[in-house]
């Protein structure tokens, strides 16, 4: 049987770790073995993995030292002589690209896509990968495209969620849950807020994520006179959450394609920043503004809060969404091991 090696920096409430928290139990019924190294000791998304009879091993304290984690690293390849490694992110295409050297591992990059002003050493990392996965691009020799994936929403009441969020029932309600760090479009998503509340007086804006910038947030919020924001912290009952409110605004320059996928199945109605990676996961079931163009947000967002979306809507975006199913996605993950597998056998 196959082993693969999943290296990450955490299982912390991020992006890559929720993708592979949710691809996990369909990994391993695709005739793989799976073990997770993270880099820092963090839980959020590890029960899923242990649901999934998946080990989760720790390399380091939550502030390593790089040749720390490169040795420990290698202790364990050599422990569990993974056949293939998959690096989830930049920092652990360094981290198992030093722990590798001298070992003939493939290793398969995943959301490394080179920026246009580059570093070497951002270019010789790319180089070192044998395949690099990109959520949206180009397929290329080295390059394959695998979308990120989204489980179907577990079933919830609207009512229910809004009671536990104490929510007023006639209170129109938006939603922001990326990270609250720069270039995430929590500002822009605070000012979009500041526009809509001197539509609606009794407007509700929940907030379910974190990050570095929350007091800066919170300062912002304070400065534009907010008083209507619920501050929620990462949620694993996010689906709920969104299905709760009558709009998802994803603003940034990066990140938001987890919530993207979730509101999606939801059927949510989703403002989102014209971006390419956004457009090619949702089609025309969004709306989409240019970036920093807070007050065409604003004016999307309205629409949806007066003109609730329409079944058929919300049937198309359901069924885009089937075609990110986990098992779906993880059939391609499998049918790039086995190319990976193959080319291997064939060199050597």
């Amino acid at each position: 049987m196959r082993t693969v090696l999943h290296v990450i920096p955490s299982l912390g409430p991020h992006g890559h770790a929720q993708q592979l928290a949710t691809l996990a139990p369909f990994l391993n019924d695709a005739g793989s073995r799976h073990i997770v190294i993270q880099h820092s000791d963090v839980s959020f998304w590890r029960s899923p993995l242990e649901q999934a009879d998946i080990p989760v091993f720790v390399l380091g304290p939550s502030t390593p030292f790089l040749p720390y984690l490169w040795l420990a690293l290698r202790r364990l390849i050599i422990q569990q002589r993974p056949d293939i490694i998959q690096a989830w992110g930049w920092h652990s295409l360094c981290v198992a690209t030093t722990a590798t050297v001298r070992k003939n591992i493939p290793l398969v990059a995943v959301d490394t896509a080179l920026p246009r002003r580059s570093s070497f050493m951002q270019r010789w990392l790319f180089r070192q990968a044998r395949r690099v996965a990109l959520p949206v691009g180009s397929v290329d020799s080295r390059t394959a495209v695998i979308p990120w994936c989204v489980a179907p929403p577990a079933p919830s009441d609207r009512r229910t969620m809004r009671e536990s969020l104490e929510l007023p029932a006639d209170s129109p309600t938006v939603l922001i849950a990326d990270p609250i760090k720069i270039g995430f479009g929590w500002r822009e998503s605070l000012q979009v807020f500041d526009i809509l509340s001197h539509v609606y007086p009794n407007i509700r804006l929940l907030v379910a994520s974190d990050g570095p910038e929350f007091g800066s947030m919170q300062e912002f919020a304070g400065k534009l006179g907010l008083r209507s924001v619920h501050y929620l912290g990462w949620r694993h009952d996010l689906t709920a959450v969104i299905e709760a409110s009558d709009a998802v605004l994803i603003l940034g320059d990066r990140g938001g394609r987890n919530l993207a996928l979730q509101s999606l199945a939801s059927g949510a109605a989703i403002v989102a920043c014209d971006r390419p990676d956004l457009r090619a996961l949702l089609a025309d079931t969004a709306v989409f503004v240019a970036a920093g163009d807070m007050h065409g947000a604003a004016v999307a967002a309205r629409q949806a809060i007066d003109n609730p979306r329409g079944a058929e809507l919300v049937q198309r975006q359901r069924e885009l969404a089937a075609s990110y199913s986990p098992d779906r996605i993880a059939q391609v993950w499998s049918n790039l091991y086995d190319s990976i597998s193959t080319s291997s056998h064939v060199t050597a």
